[in-house]
């Protein structure tokens, strides 16, 4: 019921038919749309709630950055395997429930296709003289919202924007995630730069919750 494949990259709507169809096929599976990107895409949520209500919550998120292509890929599959493959793990659908954005940065993830393969930010215009578009949206959250590895500069790849949820894609997800019943146990993003495994929290070294242990 879908044409998606992980032996290649793929565009965005592509991904989207693939999540529709997992939908399709599972009773226990819907799309959610949580919102548009700032050029107006759809932004679809997998939600895989075999667990039923009450049951504990993990948040998937790719594609954030979106020159980094195997996001996306490596999410997609895993949720493949989830669904697909459900005999060989049943307590990981039977016990929690799941949801998933495979692309938090959909209008920057084609525009990577389209005209510049190693672009990273939104799409966003937000009045530089120099015509720069775009936010790091990793950048864009509010907690403690531009204190560190960020620039103030609209042309620099880590231009955090003009404030905390100027973004619409970010705006979209945090009040969707908010909205999950219970608090999520888990919420993970997928990158490509690197080996690392990051945890709370990420605006400054030595900064950590206090069950980080």
């Amino acid at each position: 019921g879908y044409s998606m494949d992980w032996n290649d990259y793929h565009q965005i709507d592509v991904i989207n038919e693939f999540i529709q169809a997992l939908a399709d096929a599972n009773d226990f599976a819907r799309i959610i749309n949580i919102g548009k990107s700032y050029e107006g895409r759809d932004m679809n949520v997998l939600a895989i709630e075999k667990a039923g209500a009450g049951a504990p919550s993990i948040w998937l998120e790719a594609g954030i950055h979106a020159r980094e292509w195997i996001a996306p890929a490596v999410a997609t599959f895993i949720v493949r395997e989830l669904v697909e493959d459900y005999a060989e793990h049943p307590d990981y659908l039977d016990k929690l429930n799941w949801y998933f954005l495979p692309s938090a940065n959909p209008d920057g993830y084609a525009y990577s296709w389209e005209h510049d393969r190693l672009w990273r930010k939104t799409r966003s215009e937000h009045g530089s003289i120099l015509g720069c578009k775009g936010v790091d949206p990793n950048r864009n959250w509010g907690f403690h919202y531009g204190e560190s590895g960020v620039s103030h500069n609209k042309c620099s790849e880590t231009y955090c924007g003009p404030e905390a949820f100027s973004e619409p894609e970010m705006k979209n997800i945090r009040d969707f995630v908010m909205g999950l019943e219970p608090v999520t146990v888990l919420g993970h993003c997928f990158h490509s730069y690197s080996q690392l495994w990051l945890w709370p929290y990420g605006y400054g070294y030595n900064a950590y919750p206090e069950n980080y242990e």
